[in-house]
């Protein structure tokens, strides 16, 4: 059982979805089982005069009990009655393919004649071991039916030495070396339609995936070309009044006299015109993006620089930032625009780390890129926030704009790499700019 990969389809892909396709693969043999039983017995029936019928009533009780056994089987399975793994698949098709060949072999043994045909019956395994084992399964399951083929006439002479069959025995086992010939060919054609049709199934579903992909991806470009267009120009207008009102209020705080009530109302206009003025530049930095300056750059040290810029940001009960990155690895990258990116991550995560909590800054290497993570010990993001929390203007907190996470994405895909969500469980909340090396 264990050559039982299936074809490999229990190798990849949604496990969930092998075992449903196993089902009905299974569904479909009963069914030919069943039909193949049923025909033997009518053929045996109807034309008893012309060929060597059993005349063992037991055969037939066994061929009703094994119908029926097959049809509970069938309708157990159809109804999803019990619950298929994928271990349990693989048992359950190994102890279904033996049963079908001792089948086929008892049955022919006890219909007591030379010309047993319920031995084709061998031919069902064969056909399951071509669609789920590999080519070296499916040949032994092949010469196995072959081997029973030429023991279940043996057996019949020595059970019956004095019996008159129509061939003599030697003539009919060199017939039978000829038909049981057959197995292996089968099989082995079989095997191969099998696995040329999986691999084009896979083949269709991959560009199938891809496909999906690259529309996804040029719907997202559309949107957000659109969105950038308008945020261009509404950024521009706003500018320039909201830089004037910061300043005015700014200039009005300094004069004004410390008693005055109104004070109040001023200092908190003049945090809010601080807020729209972020928003303002947060929101010209998504609509322009600069091309990266790229040059080779420590990453510890651009690590250790946005630590410093964090840790003067962080709260009086804030959780600790730390560093773990070799001194010696070297990045091709923006050292300003990478700063950027990391920082929005930084404070995204100092937001959602409780008090004595820990904020991660790393780097490490890949195959092919360089890996720079912000990780923190806080409580992992739900799922239907994880899906969306890249898109621009998507935020959780009343006073973010929604943009910190697009802007690191955009400035990491301008490196020619890109951002994930690597780790998303209780204590571990991390996420990665890849950048190629």
């Amino acid at each position: 059982m264990g050559d039982a990969l299936l074809s490999g389809k229990y190798d990849a892909g949604s496990s969930g979805a092998r075992v449903e396709e196993f089902r009905y693969q299974e569904l479909v043999f009963i069914g030919l089982n069943v039909c193949a039983l049923g025909f033997i017995a009518l053929i045996h029936l109807a034309f008893a005069h012309w060929v060597s019928a059993t005349r063992s009533v037991l055969v037939y009780v066994l061929l009703l009990s094994r119908m029926s056994e097959q049809g509970i089987e069938a309708y157990l399975l159809w109804r999803r009655v019990f619950a298929l793994t994928k271990r349990g698949a693989a048992t359950y098709s190994f102890v279904s393919l033996c049963a079908n060949t001792a089948f086929a072999f008892t049955v022919s043994i006890l219909s007591e004649t030379d010309e047993a045909h319920f031995i084709a019956l061998l031919m069902v395994p064969l056909i399951q071991a071509c669609f789920r084992y590999r080519l070296r399964t499916v040949i032994a399951v092949a010469l196995m039916a072959m081997v029973l083929n030429f023991l279940e006439l043996w057996t019949f002479y020595y059970l019956h030495p004095k019996a008159f069959p129509t061939h003599k025995p030697l003539e009919h086992q060199f017939e039978l070396a000829t038909m049981a010939l057959i197995y292996p060919f089968v099989g082995i054609l079989v095997h191969i339609l099998v696995q040329r049709t999986v691999k084009y199934a896979d083949d269709s579903r991959r560009m199938l995936d891809d496909l999906r992909a690259t529309q996804r991806h040029l719907l997202e470009k559309e949107k957000l070309a659109a969105v950038g267009q308008l945020v261009n120009v509404i950024s521009h207008e706003l500018r320039h009044p909201v830089a004037v009102v910061t300043n005015a209020l700014d200039a009005a705080l300094r004069k004004g006299d410390a008693s005055d009530p109104e004070r109040q109302f001023i200092g908190l206009a003049a945090v809010e015109s601080k807020r729209l003025d972020k928003l303002t530049k947060d929101l010209l930095t998504f609509a322009q993006p600069k091309e990266p300056q790229k040059k080779p750059t420590s990453a510890r040290l651009t690590l250790t620089y946005v630590r410093d810029l964090l840790a003067a940001q962080l709260p009086a009960e804030g959780p600790r930032i730390d560093v773990a990155c070799d001194e010696d690895f070297d990045i091709e990258i923006d050292p300003f625009q990478m700063h950027q990116a990391l920082l929005n991550l930084g404070i995204n995560a100092i937001n959602y780390t409780e008090p004595g909590g820990r904020v991660l800054l790393g780097a490490d290497r890949a195959a092919d890129c360089a890996n720079l993570f912000v990780e923190n010990s806080g409580s992992p993001i739900p799922d239907e926030i994880a899906e969306r929390i890249f898109e621009p203007f998507y935020t959780t907190r009343q006073e973010g704009s929604g943009l910190g996470l697009a802007i690191s994405r955009k400035i990491a895909e301008s490196h020619g790499g890109g951002i994930t969500l690597a780790a998303n469980k209780p204590g571990q909340v991390r996420f990665v700019v890849s950048v190629p090396l």
